[in-house]
């Protein structure tokens, strides 16, 4: 029999629907590495806080580095067969979370550039989450990250929340947005397009339903024809609503 490390107790606990004072869980080694890969599909905001998560210690070396131990080499095939099998993933910096009354133990954050190395390796996504209100990524960073979206051919969910004051260009970015099924973009991180008008013949409409977006860009509209959902919360607006007497 095998103990499960505490990173999968914590998966499993969180698929149950009421609390649970399960404190240990053994399995046959057969169902060790099936659980393992199951675990993994989502990774959640919690899941970076929690001290024995591996990916907290984990950045894998270039191609052209010192030569792996075989422990290295062990532990890197365990942990890129497991991101193959994620899903959803989501990162939510410690500012975000002690906003909503998470305890956090520990004191420092993963670097936004072992994020990207994690987003590299998880080719098979559909959902990501991006929430930071303390110092974001560069926009270097920023760049790469949703350009690996881009290219991840089951994408369908993005959502991008920051704080950081700095004005992004998002329309390179349209072609990603274009592609996903929802869409929550928060924060005062990006340069809206200030054109209005109807879209170009030649720009393929998008497949977008859900938008959530917190500056009324009227430029994300005009390739929109599909959508079902729009929720318009105007936090970093200063578009003046009128009064309803």
């Amino acid at each position: 029999m095998i103990n499960l490390p505490p990173e999968i107790l914590l998966g499993i606990g969180e698929l149950l629907e009421k609390q649970s004072l399960l404190a240990c869980l053994q399995v046959s080694q057969d169902w060790y590495y099936a659980l393992h890969l199951t675990v993994w599909t989502t990774i959640s905001k919690q899941h970076w806080i929690h001290p024995a998560f591996p990916l907290r210690q984990w950045t894998p070396l270039p191609d052209d580095a010192t030569p792996y131990t075989d422990a290295q080499k062990k532990r890197d095939t365990k942990i890129l067969r497991c991101l193959q099998q994620t899903y959803s993933l989501t990162f939510h910096d410690n500012k975000s979370l002690r906003s909503t009354g998470i305890h956090i133990r520990l004191p420092t954050q993963i670097a936004m550039s072992q994020l990207h190395a994690v987003v590299q390796r998880t080719s098979n996504l559909v959902r990501f989450s991006l929430v930071m209100w303390g110092r974001g990524p560069s926009d270097y960073i920023l760049s790469l990250i949703l350009k690996l979206l881009y290219e991840m051919p089951r994408l369908e969910a993005v959502e991008i929340n920051l704080e950081r004051r700095r004005l992004f260009p998002i329309k390179r970015h349209f072609p990603l947005f274009a592609k996903l099924k929802e869409i929550r973009i928060e924060g005062d991180w990006y340069r809206g397009v200030k054109t209005v008008g109807p879209a170009p013949d030649k720009i393929m409409p998008w497949k977008l339903q859900h938008l959530t977006i917190d500056c009324l860009d009227m430029s994300f509209f005009r390739y929109c024809p599909n959508l079902e959902k729009l929720s318009f919360n105007p936090k970093f607006s200063t578009l003046a609503l009128p009064k309803i007497s």
